[in-house]
């Protein structure tokens, strides 16, 4: 898979997460929390699986987890190391999630 084509899912699987968040805001806003519904539970599962779907299509060995869940699409400004990546960078946003998972493949 070639970097252009990696982007373009990278950047609907964040479209994606987005869109599944706005709809959990706007569903809270009227019932309020919902975490432990089967709402939540099956939309969080729903992302879970296209998070994996996507992460197995670009070649990604967890990063996408970690982005996602962990560095908050990239609002947290967190480090990270490529396996042969010689320092941290910070990981702020899908260019530099790409550029490392493509470091790893190689």
């Amino acid at each position: 898979m070639e970097h252009k084509e990696r982007m373009a899912l990278l950047k609907q699987w964040e479209g994606q997460l987005h869109a599944v968040d706005n709809v959990r805001r706007d569903i809270e806003a009227i019932f309020g929390d919902c975490i432990e519904s089967e709402f939540y539970r099956v939309i969080s599962d729903l992302a879970g699986k296209y998070t994996k779907t996507v992460s197995d299509l670009t070649g990604d060995t967890d990063w996408l987890d970690w982005y996602w869940l962990e560095n908050d699409m990239g609002t947290r400004r967190m480090e990270a190391k490529a396996a042969n990546w010689e320092k941290m960078q910070k990981i702020t946003n899908l260019e530099v999630l790409c550029r490392m998972i493509e470091a790893d493949i190689k």
